[in-house]
C-alpha cells in the first residue's frame, strides 16, 4: 500500500464526484443522466477504498462493488448494508461511458440515493461529519 493514496485523498476524490454527481443532477438530468450515474459510482467507489486505506486494509484496481464489500466486511460488518446500492451502482462504473447504456431517470436518482446511502456510511465508518 507505500503508493497508496492516503484515506484523504480518497475522501477529497469522493466528494469531487459526490459534487459532480449533485450539480449536473441540479440542471438536467434528462441531458447527463449516464455521467451522473458515473460519478455517483466513482465517488461511492472511491469511499469505500478510503475505508479500506484508513483500515490499512490492501484492495486491488478495481471498479468491483461485491469485492471492495468482502474486504470492508473484515473491517466491519456494518458494511453488509451496502451491498444492494453497490450491485445497483456497478453497471454505472464502464456502462455509463457508452451512449448506448443511458440510464433511466428512476435509474439516475436511485444512483444518487446509493451513493449518498454508501457516503453516509463510509463517514461514518470514517468518524467524519456529515455535511
Amino acid at each position: 500500500m507505500a503508493d497508496c493514496p492516503s484515506t484523504a485523498a480518497w475522501i477529497d476524490k469522493a466528494e469531487e464526484d459526490a459534487r459532480a454527481a449533485r450539480v449536473l443532477s441540479s440542471t438536467d438530468q434528462s441531458a447527463f443522466g449516464g455521467t451522473i450515474a458515473f460519478h455517483c459510482q466513482q465517488s461511492a467507489e472511491e469511499y469505500l477504498k478510503a475505508c479500506l486505506v484508513q483500515a490499512r486494509q490492501e484492495f486491488p484496481k478495481t471498479h468491483d462493488f461485491e469485492a471492495l464489500i468482502t474486504l470492508c466486511l473484515r473491517v466491519s460488518p456494518s458494511f453488509a448494508e451496502l451491498s444492494g446500492s453497490g450491485q445497483r451502482l456497478q453497471p454505472f462504473a464502464v456502462a455509463a461511458r457508452y451512449p448506448y447504456a443511458v440510464p433511466e431517470p428512476a435509474e439516475v436518482r436511485q444512483a444518487l440515493e446509493d451513493m449518498e446511502t454508501i457516503r453516509r456510511a463510509c463517514r461514518s465508518f470514517l468518524d467524519l461529519a456529515q455535511p
